[in-house]
């Protein structure tokens, strides 16, 4: 995880320190393997310095590399551990994108020599991208519940104006009648036809 980010930082012209544990696994070969454990780190800071380092562009450029099947392909299973294709493609295009330190053979299959920000940054783009339709749900489902509430407020309104000029209807067909027009006439003073008026 920091091997990229500090020799990024180096190739900026930056010195970077970090307190560190040396450590040798017997086993591996006549004069064993030796490897750094970090101790104490922030994981906050880590992404931080490997985003100032520019990490994410390189990673985006490598995948640009990439056919769209061979991006899907290392989608699939959340960057982990990818299809052989994808990394001997990846292997293959490594001098195009320096940034990303790959293990050695001695380390195992391509998928263990994966550089941990490459997967680490599709893993990412793919939370980004959750979000993002998460994100559109929500406004799709807001947006739909104010266009029903305002169609119900409308239907509400219609209703109420409809009821209000049957009640002004009413109220002049009773007052034509008391002054003592006939039935076709009040109906025609009010706009509605002799049966309707009738009622």
């Amino acid at each position: 995880m920091w091997h990229d980010v500090v020799r990024a930082w180096n190739s900026a012209g930056f010195a970077v320190y970090i307190g560190a544990e040396i450590n040798r696994w017997d086993g591996y070969d006549e004069g064993g393997r030796f490897g750094l454990t970090v101790p104490k780190w922030d994981w906050e800071t880590l992404l931080d310095l490997a985003e100032a380092a520019e990490l994410r562009v390189a990673r985006e450029a490598a995948m640009a590399d990439l056919t769209e099947e061979q991006r899907l392909l290392l989608r699939k299973d959340g960057g982990y551990s990818p299809d052989e294709s994808v990394l001997k493609a990846m292997w293959q295009r490594r001098p195009k994108h320096p940034m990303f330190r790959r293990g050695a053979k001695s380390d195992g299959a391509l998928t263990d020599r994966m550089p941990f920000w490459c997967g680490y940054f599709v893993r990412e783009q793919m939370r980004e991208e959750r979000e993002r339709v998460r994100f559109a749900r929500s406004v799709k489902s807001a947006l739909l519940r104010e266009f029903k509430g305002e169609i119900k407020r409308r239907r509400e309104r219609e209703r109420e104006q409809s009821r209000l000029l049957c009640q002004e209807q009413d109220e002049r067909a009773l007052l034509l009648q008391r002054e003592g027009l006939r039935v076709s006439d009040i109906a025609a003073e009010v706009g509605l036809t002799p049966r309707l008026s009738m009622f």
